[in-house]
């Protein structure tokens, strides 16, 4: 189904929703159960994510959501928590 030329995907919409989130926590406690929460969601649905730095942010990216790839960047609270993802190429 296409709406304004952007096929819907239910699994891409998830991922939106927990990226939004993740720009809104407010405590590394909140963080780091929401990067739990995405992670294993990401590992059950067989689906990686990226993770670039950047000026002291990291973008994160899901690549497997075609026709659109979700993206947000996150100052994490806490460095440590990116080890909660799953990430392209690490094999989970």
């Amino acid at each position: 189904m296409e709406d304004g030329g952007v096929v819907e995907n239910a699994d891409r919409d998830k991922a939106e929703a927990y990226l939004a989130a993740l720009g809104k926590v407010r405590s590394v406690d909140e963080e780091e159960a929401l990067l739990t929460e995405f992670g294993e969601w990401l590992v059950a649905n067989g689906y990686k994510i990226s993770v670039v730095e950047k000026n002291g942010k990291h973008r994160l990216a899901c690549p497997y959501f075609p026709p659109v790839t979700p993206w947000v960047e996150h100052a994490f609270l806490d460095i440590r928590n990116l080890g909660l993802l799953p990430r392209a190429g690490n094999g989970g």
